[in-house]
C-alpha cells in the first residue's frame, strides 16, 4: 500500500525563485566542509530501525553580521523510500512537504534491502529526484522509531513540577523517610542557607560598552558578576523543591523576577551582540536556569509573575529554535553553542508544554535533530567535540534531556 505523509514547519528564511533545471543541478551535491553528508550512505548497513534520512538541502550560506544563516532555494522537499528500486507505487512510501533536510521515521521498517532518493517538485508540478541510494537494514538493528509529537505531548504532565520531579516524588523527598535522600539533599539546602545570609544585591542589566575594543572585558566582567546569580537562584529552587521552605522559594522569586525584567532581545539575548566580542552566554544561562526554575517554584508565584515568566522565559527559549532553523542544525550541527541549545529548547519545550503553544513545535523541531542530526560529534568513523573537556560538558547535557525524555516514556 502506498502511504503518503504531510509534513509542515515554520519556515525561517524565504525561499528564492529558480528554475527547475538549475535547482536540478545542485541535487546530489557534495557536502560543505561545515555540513552532514548523505545517511544513510550507498550500500551501508544501518545501526537503527529506521534511520534517520539526511541529504544536502539546496540553499546557499549568507553572512549576516559575523553570523551565517542559510537562505533556502526549495519550500519543501519530498523523500520516498521504498523496498523496490523502481519505486513502485505499492512498496513505496512517500514524505511530502518536508521543510527540513532530514526525515526521521516514526514507524519501524522490515529488516532488508532499502532504496531512498529526495528531490522537490518543479514549477510545472513534476518531482525532480535525485540519485537513487541503497541500504540495509539488518534483523539486529536497534528500534529507534522517532514518537509523533502528539503523543510526547501527551505524556508531557500538566502537573507541576515537571523537570526533574514530579508532585509525588517532592512529596517523598520532602518525608525523607530514614533519612533516605539526606545525602543529596542536605548539601544543596545548606548552600540555600548561605545564599541567604548573603543577602546578595543583584546585578543590573549588562550593557555593551560605547568602545568595542572593551567589549570583551567587559563581557567577562558582566559574566564573572552575573552567572553565579543564576546558579544560586537554581540552588534556591531546588532547595524548594527538598523542603518546602517558602524562603528559599522567596529567593529563587526574587532572582527569577529581577532577570525577567531584562530585555530580551537586548545584551542579554541568546544572538548576542552583532559586531562585538558580545556573546551569548548571558542568554544562554537565562534559557536554561529560568524555565527550571519558573517550574520548581511556581505554586509559590502569582498568576501575574506566571504570565511574566510564560512571556519573558519562553520568548528565550524561542530564539534558541529561531537560530537553530536559521543555521539550519539539521544539516549543519558543527557549532558549539546552538549544540548547547538543543538541550535547552527541550527542557524549555517540557517546562512550557500545554502553557504556550509553540512549544510543541519547538520539541517537535529538537526531537528530530535528536533523531538525526544530534549529537555532532557522534558516529561510527568518529567524532568533533572541540577537545575532550567539551566533549565532557556537552554529554554531561546530553545525558540530562535522555534522563528527561526516559521519565516520560519517551
Amino acid at each position: 500500500m502506498r502511504r503518503t505523509f504531510r509534513m509542515t514547519a515554520i519556515a525561517v528564511c524565504g525561499a528564492f525563485l529558480m528554475g527547475a533545471v538549475d535547482l536540478a543541478d545542485r541535487l546530489d551535491q557534495p557536502p560543505d566542509s561545515n555540513q552532514l553528508a548523505y545517511a544513510p550512505e550507498d550500500g551501508e548497513v544501518v545501526w537503527a530501525n529506521p534511520p534517520a534520512f539526511v541529504w544536502v538541502p539546496i540553499d546557499a550560506v549568507e553572512e549576516v553580521g559575523y553570523r551565517r544563516r542559510a537562505k533556502r532555494f526549495v519550500d519543501a522537499y519530498v523523500l520516498q523510500y521504498s523496498t523496490s528500486p523502481e519505486f513502485d507505487a505499492d512498496a513505496t512510501t512517500t514524505v511530502e512537504e518536508n521543510e527540513m533536510s532530514v526525515y526521521t521515521p516514526s514507524m519501524l521498517l522490515e529488516p532488508g534491502q532499502w532504496y531512498w532518493r529526495y528531490g522537490f517538485e518543479g514549477e510545472n508540478g513534476e518531482r525532480v529526484f535525485s540519485r537513487v541510494r541503497a541500504f540495509t537494514i539488518p534483523e539486529d538493528a536497534q528500534a529507534f522509531p522517532r514518537p509523533e509529537i502528539e503523543d510526547v505531548m501527551a505524556r508531557i504532565p500538566t502537573e507541576r513540577p515537571r523537570v526533574a520531579f514530579s508532585p509525588q516524588r517532592v512529596e517523598e523527598i520532602r518525608a525523607n523517610t530514614n533519612g533516605r535522600y539526606h545525602d543529596i539533599t542536605q548539601p544543596v539546602i545548606d548552600e540555600a542557607e548561605r545564599i541567604l545570609a548573603m543577602d546578595e544585591p543583584l546585578a543590573a542589566e549588562p550593557m555593551p560598552p560605547e568602545d568595542p575594543d572593551e567589549a570583551r572585558q567587559a563581557y567577562v566582567d558582566g559574566y564573572r558578576a552575573i552567572k553565579p546569580s543564576m546558579r544560586r537562584m537554581e540552588t534556591c529552587a531546588l532547595a524548594y523543591v527538598y523542603t518546602g521552605d517558602e524562603r528559599f522559594a522567596e529567593e529563587a522569586r526574587r532572582r527569577l523576577m529581577h532577570f525577567a525584567a531584562w530585555d530580551v532581545d537586548g545584551p542579554t539575548s541568546v544572538m548576542g551582540v552583532s559586531g562585538t566580542r558580545w556573546y551569548g552566554e548571558f542568554g544562554m544561562g537565562l534559557a536554561q536556569s529560568g524555565p527550571r526554575t519558573f517550574d520548581w517554584i511556581h505554586d509559590t508565584l502569582s498568576e501575574e509573575e506566571r504570565e511574566t515568566c510564560l512571556d519573558v522565559y519562553g520568548r528565550r527559549v524561542a530564539q534558541m529554535n529561531m537560530r537553530h532553523r536559521a543555521m539550519p542544525f539539521e544539516s549543519r550541527p558543527f557549532a558549539s553553542h546552538p549544540g548547547r541549545h538543543v538541550g535547552f529548547v527541550v527542557e524549555g519545550s517540557i517546562v512550557f508544554a500545554h502553557d504556550v503553544p509553540e512549544a510543541q513545535d519547538w520539541l517537535d523541531y529538537t526531537l528530530q535533530l535528536l533523531w538525526s542530526a544530534y549529537p555532532a560529534w557522534g558516529g561510527p568513523d568518529g567524532a568533533w567535540h572541540e577537545g575532550i573537556s567539551y566533549w565532557q560538558s556537552y554529554i554531561t547535557r546530553t545525558a540530562w534531556i535522555a534522563s528527561e525524555l526516559d521519565r516520560f516514556d519517551i
